[in-house]
């Protein structure tokens, strides 16, 4: 049985608040108040048609963005943070790195997709 949205979406802010160090620095949508490295998410939208049988939705696959800000270099949250969405059964594909001059932080964007039940 597939998770709700709501389900799936909660699910992914624990495995993101579970990284060592990092359960108050994960935000949804929006950073406060945040300094040195942290976590943002949000959902953005559904990937592709829902998936139907005898005309009703049974599958649908919500999208989103993980972004990490970091000052640190070579940082091992990168990688902390691919394996915990690996084993949160979390599909995930790294988007880009992007250098910010003018805030000094290196910005890691990971796309994410999570199957719903469409109605639940």
């Amino acid at each position: 049985m597939l998770p709700t949205i709501n389900q799936a979406l909660e699910a992914l802010d624990t495995v993101l608040k579970s990284l060592p160090g990092m359960s108050e620095k994960v935000d949804h949508i929006e950073a406060f108040e945040q300094e040195e490295n942290y976590i943002v998410w949000q959902e953005d939208g559904q990937a592709g048609d829902t998936d139907e049988a005898d005309n009703a939705a049974i599958r649908q696959t919500i999208t989103g963005t993980v972004d990490y800000y970091t000052k640190t270099e070579f940082d091992t949250m990168v990688s902390a943070i691919q394996k915990a969405m690996t084993d949160g059964k979390i599909s995930w594909e790294l988007n880009s790195i992007q250098h910010e001059t003018d805030t000094g932080y290196s910005h890691y964007e990971w796309t994410f997709e999570l199957e719903v039940d469409p109605h639940g």
